[in-house]
């Protein structure tokens, strides 16, 4: 046997930090300022710990730096993966983490509010440095409760009173007055709103603000635009097509014969 092979473990070892310090002849601080980017550290020592860490196959675990201080990892908590605004929202938040070795770890609720706090707990056990919620479900007070545990950051959360972690939202109620306004400005006054269904015991603030901005501005307007809200259940194939369909069925004409807001709404 080569003295290559008597280094390299068998496939039963476990590979750790101490390993690959020894494979490369450097000290485990070495390796550990390699791995985690810091500053001054050579090529020369970067090469020799990237190849020891190529060579041996090592995967550092992720528990194990959660314990130390850091798991470089991020909880997505997403409410429904069919949701066609979601992709966007993954997409970037894997943009700003990739440079900085983070990873994002998601899970899905499926909008209920039980799997949704066993998710949370789940990511919390885990050591995962902070959460990302996307238009979660649970009530401020019991989400302040988890932020004492972990940073959290939630999306489309309309609370005004939630102070214990930090909330991104979008203006939705005055989106949905600009598209009406943009509408009116065209000379439609047949307008109607097309959304997604919402499950029973999911209504979100986001998608209420919607509505409200839609209804609101249609009444301001007077009676000319005749109000109607239709709901459709969330679509598994070309959901853009059954709305229309749906659409064309109780009118007899299709959407393009009158102003027509299509609210792809993320929450």
């Amino acid at each position: 046997m080569s003295i290559e092979e008597k280094q390299k473990p068998q496939r039963n070892d476990r590979v750790t930090i101490r390993t690959v310090a020894t494979h490369a002849g450097v000290s485990v601080a070495a390796v550990s300022k390699v791995m985690r980017n810091a500053y001054g550290v050579s090529d020369a020592l970067r090469a020799r710990v990237t190849d020891a860490i190529e060579a041996l196959a090592y995967r550092p675990s992720r528990a194990a730096r959660g314990l130390r201080g850091r798991s470089f990892t991020i909880g997505v908590l997403l409410i429904d993966i069919r949701n066609p605004f979601l992709p966007e929202v993954i997409a970037g938040v894997n943009g700003v983490l990739a440079p900085s070795h983070y990873q994002a770890m998601i899970g899905v609720s499926d909008a209920r509010v039980q799997l949704e706090t066993s998710l949370i707990e789940s990511m919390i056990d885990y050591k995962m440095d902070g959460l990302i919620l996307v238009a979660p479900r649970l009530p401020s007070e019991i989400l302040a409760k988890f932020a004492v545990q972990i940073p959290i950051v939630a999306v489309g959360y309309h609370d005004a009173s939630a102070t214990a972690f930090d909330t991104v939202n979008a203006d939705d109620q005055r989106g949905a007055e600009i598209a009406v306004e943009a509408l009116l400005a065209c000379g439609y006054r047949d307008i109607e709103m097309l959304s997604l269904g919402e499950r029973q015991g999911t209504r979100s603030p986001s998608s209420a603000s919607v509505r409200s901005g839609f209804a609101g501005r249609c009444s301001v307007a007077g009676s000319a635009p005749r109000r109607r809200s239709a709901k459709f259940p969330l679509p598994r194939r070309s959901g853009k097509r059954r709305c229309e369909n749906s659409y064309r069925g109780r009118t007899g004409r299709a959407p393009c014969s009158a102003g027509a807001i299509s609210t792809r709404s993320p929450f």
